[in-house]
């Protein structure tokens, strides 16, 4: 955006009384937010600090309990008994005593004793532990190391399938006692009343939920991060979450309060400053567009104009649209003040081309008499040598070729004309030099009416025999075309004719090579250049270059090179289509 612009210049402006106005009421109600929801999380963490004390407290009772029932000696020692009936008795002693630990201590929901020796299992759980999940206990129960230590204070987070469960297990000699218990049952201990204001949550010390998994996932919220202060997460819906960890197990407890509840009693507040908030929009974007419409659109389309003028487009009017009429008057000032300048040019234009086209007849009329007379010698010999079919094809090529040189309409012609006058030229000249001439061409099909500058072509050919045969080897010319893409270009494709004549004669000196460099049709400068000394060649090539740049203005290119094992090169590239109204104009009848 073109910060000097009248646009972005008033849209600042109006900016500048909005925002404030938008960033006032925002931060108002992000400070007034920020505060209730550290006045929350203040009462939040008070709460979940008691409530895991409290949970550790069962977890450590729990703990003491297992090992008060481990300490008895005479009971293990009977489980180890050789006698089945002492086996019998402890296993019913240590059953009844494990019911009564359960019902003294509701965080356990299993305990047991395990003696490998005789691969029996004692276990009493609570009726929230479903049979397979039993059958869980036990197989991993039976997959216990024998070389586990006898003391574990902290509990063991414990991955079983899909679900994971605390363990708390101690050995004996001759076996293992232990108790269980499943995150959920933790969670029984806590008060269920949060104020209505959100839930509890436990989670590893990864952050992997142990309850309400599928809430959890549901409210996308991370419970890994850190706990020395409550953060705000979860997506759609914002919640709060304040954590606590445990010294007795791998767990954490969280509260998530979603936020909403947290600022329900500001929802009027929140209302009116939406409210406020979309009638600023509302108003600015009424102001821009009343801007735009009164002031800024008119500009535009002068602009426009403008552009369209500077591209050369002079028939372009600007048209009114419902403007203030102070624009009104400035559009038709404007239209017709391009009508008078493109009438201007048109007459300019026009009178410019015809001293072009007078300057270009008289390069193209500069036949050299000898060749007319050369061709009126050549008629001579072969009537006093009664060669009467040599004569007739001679007098028709020469009839044809001086049509084809005499026409009025003759300042571009289709490129399979110009080499049907080439054809011509060859002919003649065969009568003089039998055996010695060939042409060769390659012209697509689509580029034979695509229209080039007459004898441009035939000039070159002219000059590779005069200057590069050999009497004796003689010579051939090769004629190629082609369309390519080139920088030159005016079409809108980007695509240009590739002419080239070469020659298998005897090329070009460096000096003359050198000097067509220097003056080369990029220039500008040829119908300027004195070629008249350069390797006997200037004057036609000096009518070639000159007939490009009057025609193309610096359109086309022409380069010379000589080619291996001998010969010359000539390559000419032009524009599909010559300039804006050349073809029209120069196609005139001549004067």
């Amino acid at each position: 955006m073109d910060n000097k612009s009248i646009r972005t210049r008033l849209i600042l402006q109006v900016l500048l009384i909005l925002l404030p106005l938008l960033i006032s009421s925002n931060l108002s109600n992000f400070l007034m937010a920020s505060a209730l929801r550290d006045q929350t999380s203040r009462s939040s963490q008070d709460s979940i600090e008691f409530y895991m004390r409290q949970i550790d407290s069962a977890l450590i009772d729990s703990y003491l309990s297992l090992l008060a029932q481990s300490s008895n000696t005479a009971s293990l020692m009977r489980l180890i008994s050789e006698d089945d009936t002492q086996r019998l008795y402890a296993n019913i002693s240590m059953f009844n005593d494990f019911s009564a630990m359960l019902a003294l201590n509701p965080a356990i929901d299993t305990a047991f004793v395990y003696t490998p020796k005789y691969g029996s299992i004692v276990s009493y759980s609570s009726e929230k532990v479903s049979y397979p999940e039993k059958k869980l206990f036990s197989a991993y129960i039976e997959g216990l190391p024998s070389n586990r230590d006898n003391v574990d204070v902290n509990w063991t987070l414990v991955r079983i399938n899909d679900n994971k469960y605390f363990f708390n297990i101690v050995s004996f000699y001759g076996g293992y006692m232990g108790i269980a218990t499943k995150p959920e049952s933790l969670k029984t201990l806590l008060s269920p009343d949060t104020g209505g204001h959100g839930s509890f949550i436990f989670a590893d010390n990864q952050g992997e939920p142990l309850t309400d998994i599928e809430q959890t996932h549901k409210l996308n919220i991370d419970l890994s991060r850190d706990l020395s202060s409550y953060y705000m997460d979860g997506k759609p819906e914002l919640h709060l979450l304040v954590g606590k960890e445990s010294y007795t197990a791998a767990f954490r407890l969280f509260m998530v309060i979603p936020d909403r509840m947290i600022l329900q009693d500001t929802y009027w507040v929140y209302i009116l400053s939406f409210i406020l908030m979309i009638s600023s929009v509302a108003a600015f974007v009424g102001i821009i567009i009343s801007i735009y419409r009164q002031v800024l659109r008119p500009i535009k389309h002068i602009g426009d104009a403008i552009l369209e003028v500077d591209r050369g487009n002079l028939s372009y009017s600007i048209t009114p649209r419902g403007e203030a009429r102070e624009y009104i008057a400035i559009y038709n000032t404007f239209n017709s003040m391009l009508k008078q300048i493109e009438s201007l040019k048109i007459d300019n234009y026009e009178e410019c081309i015809k001293r072009q086209q007078a300057e270009l007849h008289f390069y193209q009329m500069q036949i050299k008499p000898h060749f007319i007379l050369s061709c009126l010698t050549t008629i001579s010999n072969l009537a006093t040598l009664d060669e009467k079919e040599k004569l007739i094809a001679f007098i028709s090529d020469f009839s044809n070729f001086s049509r084809y040189l005499f026409r009025n309409k003759f300042t571009l012609t289709p490129l399979k004309n110009e080499i049907s006058q080439i054809e011509h030229f060859i002919n003649m000249q065969k009568n003089r030099f039998p055996d010695k001439i060939f042409l060769m061409t390659e012209i697509p099909d689509e580029c034979n009416d695509r229209q080039i500058p007459a004898m441009i072509l035939q000039t070159l050919v002219e000059n590779s025999i005069k200057h590069g045969m050999d009497p004796l080897s003689g010579i051939c010319v090769f004629i190629k075309c082609r369309k390519t893409s080139s920088s030159h270009s005016s079409s809108d494709e980007g695509e240009c004719l590739h002419l080239s004549v070469e020659d298998t004669g005897n090329g070009c000196s460096s000096e003359f090579l050198a000097e067509m460099e220097n003056y080369n049709i990029d220039s500008n400068t040829p119908a300027n250049v004195d070629m008249s000394s350069v390797s006997g060649m200037g004057f036609g090539i000096r009518n070639v270059m000159a007939t490009l740049e009057l025609i193309y203005n610096g359109g086309a290119s022409i380069s010379f090179k000589n080619i291996e094992p001998k010969g010359l090169c000539v390559e000419i590239s032009l524009p599909i289509e010559p300039p804006f109204g050349v073809s029209t104009l120069l196609n005139k009848n001549t004067p």
